[in-house]
């Protein structure tokens, strides 16, 4: 009966996250959306692929090859592998989750703890926007699932395929992300609490060795391409750690951690954190259904998921009370909580709470639906969306702007495309691809703060003619440095109540030179 259960609720889930796939699919088409600025900025990643880029590891760029190779260059096109690496993760949690929990609490009930922390994972609200971008996280949180699969099985069997599996699944973690290397403390604590059957402390057998070879041997050609490079990755992953636009304190990690509640979902932080969180040290998992004279003990997961969750939960809250940490920055440390928490509600842990869990599932359900169909609520109720309401805005428009330009810029293949800023030249990059645009980036400091920067020159176009892109009129210095500047196209494009992009294109003859 138990093993009919199991697979009534194996296919009832996969069914809830083929649906949820498929509605997301759905929606990049309903909202009309362009590709956001980082996923165009990677698309033209992916155009030159390298070990390396000037912000992020290669990664990304390789998965969007690999996309619009198999799905064409279209918006869902550059979005599918990326979108199904989501439920792919679903398939590794309830994997991790059957294989955490089946000593100790049997077959059964550990397979309904994977099933049930798949399903809360992919229907979580950090799941619901993400899953709809092309984004590092796809691949970090993924590569972060399968190596703690690998890792616990590899503890449990010592088997060297597991440590060569999971030093894989480090190896793509860092080229996805450097968030990766925070693995090292679930890493760190497996080699101080595990030890083998025969008394030997984990750190002392080759299989944790042979992980952290592998890794490494993946990493290490991005590591040259940053020495060959002048480090662009690594030092614009400082700088974006030691600084940030906002000033941090109390108020910063206020923010923080509303901001994580809403992630993965308001309940199973606040019920874990005031419910369960203190009676985990004193009964285990599974305390009170196990006769006290049981020995040996059986294996408690619990301990193994907090190192998998808490040291980036605390790396990422002293980022924020420093300076800034992104709300994605914790997303790996879901794949920990949902287990947690279905574990929890299943009765792995204690009692089940099957109401809680209803009610997870129906508030995630509720903010992902608010925030994904707003336009189409305000529309049902009659009122304009609200700008700072439409999770979209800043993706809309430039397609239509941009497309209506390309006619113009047809005329004048063969020029490079010059731009203020990275969202521009991304944008323009993507939408005018069928024209074999060449960006170059505009850059009188003589710094490099994108990839476009890093590897375009403007001076060495002294006296030629560009084509020139400028949400509204040409700035005056960068007037100035040109023979002339004339206008050729202008498109205004509506993008939400009161909101307006406007993109003018130029001809600019004869470059001067940043010094004048």
């Amino acid at each position: 009966m138990a093993h009919s259960v199991s697979r009534g609720l194996g296919w009832l889930v996969f069914a809830a996250i083929a649906a949820l796939t498929a509605w997301r699919f759905w929606l990049i088409e309903h909202t009309g959306i362009s590709l956001y600025v980082d996923e165009a900025y990677y698309w033209g990643w992916a155009q030159h692929l390298a070990w390396g880029y000037y912000s992020k590891p290669p990664l990304v760029a390789w998965l969007i090859a690999a996309s619009t190779a198999l799905f064409g260059n279209g918006v869902l096109g550059v979005k599918a592998l990326a979108m199904l690496l989501y439920p792919a993760t679903a398939g590794v949690l309830y994997l991790l989750g059957r294989d955490l929990f089946n000593e100790r609490c049997g077959n059964a009930l550990a397979q309904r703890v994977g099933l049930v922390a798949a399903l809360l994972f992919a229907s979580s609200f950090m799941v619901g926007l993400l899953g709809l971008f092309v984004s590092t996280d796809s691949l970090l949180v993924l590569c972060w699932a399968l190596a703690a699969w690998c890792w616990w099985r590899a503890l449990h069997s010592d088997r060297l395929l597991w440590w060569v599996a999971c030093g894989a699944a480090l190896g793509l973690g860092l080229l996805s992300k450097y968030t990766m290397a925070a693995f090292a403390a679930t890493a760190l604590y497996s080699l101080w609490a595990h030890r083998l059957p025969d008394g030997r402390p984990l750190w002392r057998t080759p299989g944790p060795w042979l992980a952290a070879a592998v890794a490494l041997a993946l990493f290490a050609p991005h590591l040259v391409w940053n020495w060959h490079n002048g480090m662009p990755t690594l030092r614009h992953t400082a700088e974006i750690t030691a600084t940030g636009i906002r000033s941090g304190g109390w108020a910063s990690v206020g923010e923080f951690w509303v901001g994580q509640l809403l992630m993965l979902g308001p309940v199973p932080l606040l019920v874990l954190g005031i419910c369960s969180l203190p009676r985990w040290g004193r009964a285990g998992v599974g305390a009170s259904a196990l006769p006290p004279s049981e020995t040996p003990p059986k294996p408690n997961p619990i301990p193994y998921l907090l190192a998998l969750a808490l040291p980036l939960l605390a790396v990422t809250t002293a980022q924020s009370f420093r300076a800034q940490s992104n709300l994605n920055w914790a997303a790996p440390a879901y794949v920990a909580i949902s287990l947690v928490f279905a574990a929890w509600a299943c009765g792995a842990l204690n009692k089940s709470h099957p109401r809680w869990l209803a009610a997870t599932l129906a508030v995630n359900a509720l903010l992902v639906a608010t925030v994904c169909h707003a336009a189409d609520i305000a529309r049902l109720l009659g009122q304009p969306l609200p700008t700072n309401t439409d999770a979209f805005v800043r993706m809309r428009g430039w397609h239509e702007a941009l497309q209506s330009l390309k006619p113009i810029a047809a005329q004048h293949t063969g020029l490079p495309v010059l731009g203020v800023g990275r969202t521009l030249l991304a944008q323009t990059t993507y939408e005018w691809r069928s024209l074999g645009t060449q960006p170059v980036a505009w850059n009188p400091a003589q710094h490099a703060d994108d990839q476009y920067q890093l590897t375009t020159d403007l001076q060495k176009s002294l006296g030629q003619d560009l084509l020139l892109v400028v949400q509204g009129p040409v700035p005056p210095d960068l007037a100035q440095r040109f023979a002339s500047v004339d206008l050729l196209g202008q498109v205004t494009v509506g993008t939400a109540p009161r909101r307006y992009l406007t993109i003018t294109l130029w001809r600019a003859r004869g470059f001067k030179g940043y010094v004048l």
